[in-house]
């Protein structure tokens, strides 16, 4: 599996929220998010990906780096 590497953590931090706030609203843990937003073993999935963009009031595609 190829992890995407994404934008979540820049996009949540301009958006004003906190990572534990961010990772309730997307009904994950702060760990989980954590890991996510810094690339680590986690890859974003589509459905979290789809969630994020929707609370951050983005196009899906700039959740993705390119």
């Amino acid at each position: 599996m190829v992890k995407r590497r994404n934008n979540l953590k820049e996009l949540r931090k301009a958006a004003g929220f906190s990572q534990v706030t961010f990772a309730q609203m997307l009904g994950v843990t702060a760990s989980h998010l954590n890991r996510v937003e810094n690339h680590l073993d986690r890859n974003l999935s589509m459905d979290l990906a789809v969630k994020a963009a929707e609370i951050l009031n983005v196009p899906l595609d700039k959740i993705f780096l390119k």
